[in-house]
């Protein structure tokens, strides 16, 4: 990751301009999603931690990649009816749609 320091102007033309220039091309961002990629199959969880302290922590170390069953419990205790509804709806809707993208025939997915 780079860190830019812009000059904000009076100008919206030239300072969009120049967070123009800050995004990377699509040949850039390939490269570097086929490096992340590669570095995970290669190093897998081990990849995901440095990446996370990289883009995610700022260089901390992040929370555990796996999550105590009683918190994952507790949390969903706390959810709100009606996001835990959206969230379980979701899930069914994603379900449905992969069902569907494993057949090798042309299927229409009502959600």
């Amino acid at each position: 990751m780079r860190c830019e320091r812009l000059t904000v102007t009076d100008d919206p033309t030239r300072t969009a301009a120049a967070l123009r220039e800050l995004i990377p091309t699509p040949h850039e961002v390939r490269e570097t999603v086929g490096e992340i990629i590669e570095q995970v199959r290669a190093h897998g969880d081990e990849a995901l931690i440095d990446y996370t302290r990289r883009f995610d922590t700022a260089g901390r170390d992040p929370e555990p990649l796996v999550v105590d069953p009683e918190a994952i419990a507790a949390a969903a205790r706390a959810l709100d009816p009606h996001v835990r509804h959206g969230v379980e709806r979701a899930i069914e809707n994603l379900e449905a749609v992969l069902a569907a993208g494993r057949s090798s025939a042309d299927v229409a997915v009502e959600l």
